[in-house]
């Protein structure tokens, strides 16, 4: 009789009847969502001029025809509104304010990205989200208003100031401004050493049988549960909270982590339940980023076999500077920005492991100014625009699905895409750059 004990790591997914039945669930609870997100749509009444209770997510100024006004980003109900406001604002973003106007006609599909409200007259509303008070936190221990913008951005997930926005473009560092699965990795590994303080002498004392991996892991994902309902189901960090449940999961069950169906599975079970999610770029930047990751662990474990700390040091530059240049293709074809400078993105990266918990840290004991200066210091940057086109993005999308079965193909990828950033380098030389920054 053949020994029917666990031997090793298995497939998720393995028979076509698993796929199926995963499918058929999939599609109906994507079904679902669709027919919720078509019943709020219909609520909308293009016909003649409504209220519009929303909050405010962003607001930056515009100009056209040398005239100067204001667009403002709202959320009401769960949807998406831009409008435009010519009269000069003060800083009104996250205030809640009742707008009246129209809302412009606009498909179904396009009420999942946005719509657009024609903004007669508005007025500010005293209501405050639950948010409101860990801002006031934030900004009050900081004398400049840009350094408390960033922490804001890095702890709740608030939109990042347009000059500060531009300067990450310009570093090449929206990944780490931006809360995705970088951040939970830091937080959950954190968070995970702080409650094994706590429970490692109480297990070895009381319960010595219990697994203390599981064990502390389930508090750890209570907790982040609870940081993704108040980042209020960010797209990218959802889908990072989403595939990291599912390796937990398939770890206690003795499902391969590492793999692309996991990463697949997880994106597909996100869009089900938040359909909005195919519009996010966000979410589609993060599953890249990912993907990239696992390409390099897939075709590279051969050559880091050796666990010594300078070989895993020299991994995980290796690692930094392939999924670097991976991404600039795809990233160039949503954000045109380019600098040399970018490549300081990848030191940054490593510091930034050590970076994000010290600064949660120093914010959690009052200390939340001590490195105010440094993050303050003005920074110029020379920037050129260079848009990755349709042919060359659809070329490198295909090479990196393919790539997933061939090693060469991986090499090729990494050509392509070292290429790219090479052509970028020479059109920095002969192209006039603008400045950001100052």
């Amino acid at each position: 009789m053949k020994d029917k004990t666990f031997q090793g790591a298995f497939e998720l997914l393995a028979t076509p009847k698993e796929y199926l039945w995963c499918g058929v669930f999939l599609s109906l609870l994507l079904a679902i969502n669709l027919y919720l997100e078509y019943l709020n749509y219909q609520k909308l009444d293009f016909s003649k001029p409504t209220s519009l209770n929303a909050q405010i997510l962003l607001q930056y100024p515009k100009t056209k025809d040398q005239k100067t006004y204001f667009v403002l980003k709202l959320q009401s109900k769960g949807m998406i509104f831009y409008t435009t406001i010519k009269e000069p604002l003060k800083n009104l973003q996250y205030r809640h304010a009742q707008f009246f106007g129209k809302i412009k006609p606009c498909s179904f599909l396009e009420s999942l990205k946005s719509c657009f409200f024609q903004t007669y007259s508005f007025s500010l509303t005293r209501k405050q989200d639950f948010k409101s008070h860990l801002r006031h936190f934030i900004d009050s221990a900081h004398s400049n208003s840009l350094v408390g913008n960033l922490y804001r951005a890095l702890f709740i997930g608030d939109s990042l100031n347009k000059d500060l926005r531009d300067k990450a473009n310009a570093l090449g560092i929206n990944h780490l401004l931006a809360i995705s699965g970088f951040h939970l990795g830091i937080l959950s590994a954190s968070v995970y050493f702080l409650f094994s303080l706590f429970y490692t002498p109480l297990q070895k004392r009381y319960f010595p049988y219990r697994n203390a991996f599981y064990d502390i892991g389930v508090l750890v994902w209570v907790f982040l549960l609870g940081y993704l309902l108040l980042l209020d189901f960010l797209p990218s960090f959802f889908r990072a909270f989403l595939m990291g449940l599912l390796g937990f999961l398939a770890c206690f069950f003795g499902v391969r982590i590492l793999s692309f169906k996991l990463l697949v599975l997880a994106c597909c079970i996100a869009i089900a339940l938040l359909p909005k999610l195919l519009f996010s770029v966000g979410f589609l930047l993060s599953v890249c980023g990912v993907w990239y990751i696992f390409l390099f662990l897939k075709h590279t474990q051969i050559f880091f076999k050796d666990s010594s700390f300078l070989m895993r040091s020299f991994q995980a530059i290796a690692l930094s500077v392939l999924v670097f240049l991976n991404m600039l293709i795809v990233a160039h074809a949503f954000f045109p920005m380019f600098s040399p400078y970018q490549l300081f993105s990848i030191p940054l990266g490593l510091i930034f492991i050590v970076f994000f918990p010290l600064s949660l840290f120093l914010h959690a004991v009052g200390l939340g100014s001590l490195l105010d200066n440094i993050l303050s210091m003005p920074l110029t940057i020379p920037t050129i625009s260079v848009s990755s086109p349709l042919w060359l993005l659809g070329a490198h999308l295909f090479l990196t699905i393919v790539s997933t079965r061939f090693f060469k193909v991986y090499l090729s990828m990494n050509v392509l895409s070292t290429g790219f950033f090479l052509y970028c380098c020479y059109q920095y030389i002969i192209m006039p750059s603008s400045i950001v920054g100052g």
